[in-house]
């Protein structure tokens, strides 16, 4: 195993103990949740971020029922997608809003630390898509859903060959 591989591991064993003895000793009570609450939030944003795409294409009218997969609901697809996202928000709200102090210094404590946590790291990635990755990211690769991404971009579909993302050398 070489220095690299070593330092990385040590690091990550340091940070581990490092959290577990600030949570055992109970130097900062309440992280455990704030970090639980964060997590459920960022789980449950990225299930609903296709569901919500899907849904907004629907009723663009750019997603046909020949794009559904194997595993569609049907008729209840849509109804299905709308309690989720609308659960979603619901959940997000609940764990921002909800109260939890974390004693940063004996003098100081952060109330509502989740909604503070979770709003500085919203602000921080609106800003680094604004400056950085909005100008460099073109979109997932679609690989053989061709035309659903030239309906999503209003292009007309063309007879020309799908380009295969998943073919190890493009990777």
């Amino acid at each position: 195993m070489g220095e690299s591989v070593q330092a990385v591991l040590y690091a990550g064993l340091y940070h581990m103990a490092c959290v577990f003895r600030c949570l055992l000793v109970g130097d900062f009570n309440n992280v455990y949740a704030v970090i639980t609450s964060l997590s459920v939030i960022g789980l449950y944003s990225s299930y609903s971020i296709p569901i919500f795409l899907k849904l907004r294409a629907h009723y663009r009218g750019v997603w046909q029922e020949s794009d559904n997969g194997p595993w569609s609901l049907g008729k209840w697809s849509v109804f299905v997608n709308i309690v989720a996202c609308v659960w979603v928000l619901f959940l997000i709200v609940l764990f921002v809003a909800s109260p939890s102090d974390v004693a940063l210094t004996s003098h100081y404590t952060l109330h509502y630390a989740t909604g503070k946590v979770f709003g500085a790291a919203v602000v921080i990635l609106a800003i680094v898509f604004a400056l950085r990755t909005r100008k460099t990211f073109k979109g997932p690769r679609l690989g053989t859903y061709t035309e659903i991404r030239r309906r999503l971009n209003g292009e007309s579909f063309t007879s020309e060959p799908v380009q295969n993302y998943n073919n190890e050398a493009n990777l």
